[in-house]
């Protein structure tokens, strides 16, 4: 199943060049974009199995560090991936993104080869695990 991305910035132009990235891709199929965390959290109510959040940190109104707090807490949305990105360089920023309950960060500007991976890995990884844990959970509880 393609993965699902949905992208949240403020900004067009980064908006359109992680489309961009993503969509270069045969692993990625729909690419929702959005410009603000209170569309995201309309958005990712929607979202399929195979999904993943990518968020810009510094937005207006709901910064990226409390949208990633409100998914991880929301019922529908808590095992949702999250990839963080941010221009900032500091090392806070990255700590409170993962605090915060992203599961990675990519420093703004990378090249596509970075957010093709990241995404992909975090993807790959998170539902990995999730199936996993539904296989042992069968096993144990038939």
């Amino acid at each position: 199943m393609p993965i699902q991305v949905l992208t949240v910035d403020d900004e067009d132009f980064d908006r359109r060049l992680m489309q961009r990235a993503l969509s270069s891709d045969a692993r990625f199929g729909e690419i929702i974009l959005t410009d603000s965390a209170e569309n995201a959290l309309r958005s990712a109510l929607s979202l399929n199995g195979n999904a993943v959040v990518v968020t810009d940190i510094r937005m207006p109104t709901i910064d990226g560090f409390e949208l990633i707090s409100r998914l991880k807490a929301g019922e529908e949305t808590r095992y949702l991936p999250i990839v963080a990105l941010s221009s900032s360089n500091s090392t806070d920023d990255r700590a409170n993104a993962l605090e915060a309950g992203a599961n990675s960060f990519i420093p703004k500007p990378s090249s596509k080869a970075e957010k093709v991976a990241m995404v992909s890995e975090i993807a790959a990884v998170t539902y990995a695990h999730y199936e996993q844990d539904s296989m042992l959970a069968a096993a144990r509880f038939p």
